[in-house]
């Protein structure tokens, strides 16, 4: 069809074109039918050669549209999944963290259906996250959550904040209902209903902010086997909290190895850590602001939740005198420093840092 419309293009511009310049013999060109006279004939033929010319120039040069190529086919790519940390930037001084409690989830993933749940005790199934507020326990645990819902290791991932005001242990029982899809009300799921059906599951259950005395209640009123009925193979409890007392309450030792004890961070983590939160080019466009960063760093003591707090205040600030008034804040309300990242009276959270949130209304 194209070479077709180019060759009748073609004989009507040539046409066209000797009419225009009179090439054709008057005679032929007055046997067209017309009454008009020849030369008449011949002005309307030019006339018609300058409106066509346009068009006869684009068929001379008109090409076919190239073929379409074939869809490209991408290659998929089979690789181990990433490990949690490489998209979350900002888990600075977390790996060796992150390294215990991905050995301790995965310790029996290879484990066949056959094992039997007695070899499984309490340091295969139950681990406890320990250290002050702020020092990463949440993140780690929502690190867990949000990593194994998306490879599957797990059948369900169950997921409870004990540290709300009355956790009791129907508040438990209607957590773990609603995480395994018991969309009903908590009565109706029974712990012989819940205990029947996790039985032969493998889940991850995550209990965040457990405060002191431990749950008040033991896991089987839940609808869980306890420390004397050990868990079975890919059924794991880990569970967070800022008392070293709960650990042995919910059946955890340091002997065992089943403690993970969570502290400040090292200058180099600390540095990294300050320079993500204030984000942007702050801190790099003034020597004098890089070096009252570092001051200001060095006063947080490597805590990370002070870390996260003054590096979120400062990240709308680019002004020196700012960074100085800031700094003299940071003095008068130092936070806490390393000895203190394990007592148990910090409920209130940040009280030594409340004046600097003040200031600068992060």
């Amino acid at each position: 069809m194209d070479v077709m419309f180019s060759s009748v293009q073609h004989f009507c511009a040539l046409y066209l074109v000797q009419c225009s310049l009179g090439l054709l013999a008057p005679e032929s060109v007055g046997t067209c039918g017309s009454e008009l006279p020849i030369w008449t004939q011949l002005v309307l033929h030019l006339l018609l050669g300058l409106f066509l010319l346009p068009l006869a120039r684009a068929a001379l040069t008109h090409r076919a549209p190239p073929p379409l190529a074939p869809p490209r086919r991408h290659a998929v790519l089979q690789r181990r999944p990433p490990r949690p940390t490489r998209s979350r930037p900002d888990l600075f001084g977390m790996e060796r963290y992150e390294a215990r409690l991905i050995d301790f989830l995965e310790r029996e993933r290879d484990d066949d259906d056959s094992s039997s749940s007695s070899s499984s005790t309490v340091s295969t199934s139950m681990l406890a996250i320990t250290g002050a507020r702020g020092v990463g326990k949440s993140t780690l645990l929502r690190l867990a959550r949000t990593y194994y819902y998306q490879q599957r290791f797990f059948g369900y991932i169950l997921y409870a904040d004990a540290g709300q005001d009355g956790f009791t242990a129907d508040a438990l029982r209607g957590e773990l209902a609603r995480g395994v899809g018991w969309f009903r009300p908590p009565a109706a799921a029974s712990t012989d209903h819940i205990a029947t059906f996790l039985r032969s599951q493998s889940f991850l259950l995550l209990l965040d902010d457990v405060q002191a005395g431990g749950l008040g209640f033991d896991l089987a009123d839940a609808g869980l086997p306890t420390t004397t009925t050990p868990l079975g193979p890919r059924q794991k409890v880990v569970f967070a909290t800022r008392h070293e007392s709960v650990c042995a309450a919910m059946g955890c030792a340091d002997d065992e190895g089943n403690v993970i004890r969570m502290g400040c961070l090292g200058d180099d983590d600390a540095w990294n850590l300050f320079q993500y939160c204030v984000g942007g080019n702050i801190i790099d466009s003034n020597p004098m602001i890089k070096a009252i960063a570092k001051e200001m760093v060095g006063k947080c003591g490597g805590y990370p939740g002070a870390l996260v707090r003054v590096g979120l205040s400062m990240s709308i600030h680019n002004q020196l005198e700012s960074w100085i008034y800031a700094d003299e804040v940071l003095s008068k309300n130092p936070p806490p420093g390393p000895g203190a990242i394990h007592q148990d009276n910090d409920d209130q959270g940040y009280p030594c840092l409340q004046s600097f949130m003040e200031e600068f209304g992060c």
